[in-house]
């Protein structure tokens, strides 16, 4: 009936204010108001956020360290997944807090949880480029030598995000690389990259994802790789599985040259990921990457909720 309706509206618009209230203490460190709600006796399932990200979830994500322990210390496990089988230690990596994931390890974490995809915090660490975080996990047993579902490893990802040096001493301490050309492109060797491409006699090899090496490149910020693969022939047009355009990583590359090179190829400027249909404006701004999202606007850029919301 209509009026049930309204009795389940009401319930939820009140869920939703007493959420923010909560979610507030953690970023304020308000404790009295965390330890009021958590010995109340009240479930605490209608606190999760979307895809089931928890409490815990979201105090490792943002590095407040009072709630993560008040947290640990009410009985949330440390190893609590979400939707996407994301552990707390995964946001903490993810986010480059290595006093959350001190914190998280001490208290019992797996090391080396695995979250949809296969990927690990390790893996989420390197890819940030936070050698602190990845180094603890390591000390802590994480594999040096993992994969994720798509055969990518730590170098792999360090490569992604254009880190060479992490990347570098990871292979000086055993981490096998499983896509050579793609790690080349990532942290921008041109030099190793272009005998690579000699011997693949190819230059759009995916890798397990079906990215190729030039998704790499962008994504690193690496332009001169990027250009050496265009030059070389690398098709602009190709992405990975999960959509991942060449616009999306330029997006999300931090090189403002790189990325408008990338849009005056004249690709689609609004494409969609399979992430939440997000767009490489949604990347930008994620990143906080003012010019990047400007740059992207002015050449029709839109977010994905415009895009749901246009007629």
């Amino acid at each position: 009936s209509a009026f049930a309706r309204l009795v389940d509206f009401l319930h939820a618009l009140d869920q939703h204010l007493f959420n923010q209230r909560f979610y507030r203490a953690i970023l304020s460190d308000e404790l009295p108001l965390l330890r009021q709600t958590l010995s109340s006796g009240a479930d605490l399932a209608p606190l999760n956020l979307a895809e089931n990200l928890s409490p815990l979830h979201f105090a490792a994500w943002q590095g407040k360290l009072p709630a993560l322990s008040l947290f640990l210390a009410h009985g949330m496990k440390a190893d609590l997944i979400d939707d996407a089988n994301r552990t707390p230690l995964h946001m903490a990596a993810w986010s480059g807090n290595p006093d959350a994931a001190q914190i998280l390890l001490d208290a019992n974490a797996s090391p080396d949880p695995r979250d949809a995809n296969g990927v690990t915090p390790a893996m989420e660490a390197a890819r940030i480029g936070n050698p602190a975080t990845l180094d603890l996990l390591l000390s802590f047993g994480a594999d040096l030598n993992a994969t994720d579902a798509q055969g990518g490893g730590l170098v792999e990802h360090a490569a992604s995000g254009g880190h060479r040096p992490l990347a570098v001493i990871l292979r000086k301490r055993g981490s096998a690389v499983r896509f050579p050309m793609h790690v080349a492109a990532g942290i921008g060797d041109v030099d190793s990259l272009r005998s690579l491409t000699i011997e693949a006699n190819a230059t759009d090899l995916p890798d397990g994802s079906g990215a190729p090496p030039l998704l790499y490149a962008a994504s690193g910020g690496q332009e001169p790789a990027f250009d050496y693969l265009l030059a070389k022939g690398a098709d602009p047009t190709v992405t990975d599985r999960e959509g991942l355009t060449l616009l999306h990583a330029a997006a999300i590359s931090g090189n403002a040259s790189l990325l408008n090179k990338a849009v005056k190829l004249g690709l689609s400027v609004n494409p969609r990921h399979a992430e939440r249909g997000a767009t490489p404006l949604d990347w930008a701004i994620a990143r906080k990457d003012g010019p990047a999202a400007d740059l992207l606007r002015a050449a029709g850029g839109k977010t994905g909720s415009q895009l749901d919301l246009a007629p």
